[in-house]
């Protein structure tokens, strides 16, 4: 549990720099993970999916660098040897408003 008190000065520039590096505490290992898994063959629909590869986005780099990610090429890395890429993912992730609007509610 991290616990912390913050006092600011009147100041709303200075407030809205210390709301941001707050916000930098309360996001630093949220993300957004990708699963990308394989169907089964089609002669054989009764077998599950399998895990092929994982890849995230960081919401904590997301807030800080104050854009969305959009149509970004991200790496895929092998679900079973997290260091190897295996491809890469296009993706789109609209987060920033609602970041936002949870550190204005602080």
């Amino acid at each position: 549990m991290v616990s912390f008190r913050l006092e600011c000065a009147a100041s709303r520039r200075k407030w809205a720099g210390a709301q941001k590096l707050t916000c930098g505490f309360l996001f630093p290992v949220l993300s957004v993970r990708f699963t990308v898994v394989s169907d089964p063959p089609e002669d054989e629909q009764d077998l599950e999916c399998e895990d092929i590869g994982l890849a995230h986005v960081s919401l904590s780099k997301m807030f800080s660098r104050g854009k969305d990610i959009i149509e970004q090429d991200i790496d895929v890395f092998d679900s079973q040897n997290d260091g190897i890429v295996i491809g890469k993912l296009k993706v789109t992730v609209e987060a920033l408003g609602a970041l936002r609007s949870i550190c204005e509610e602080l």
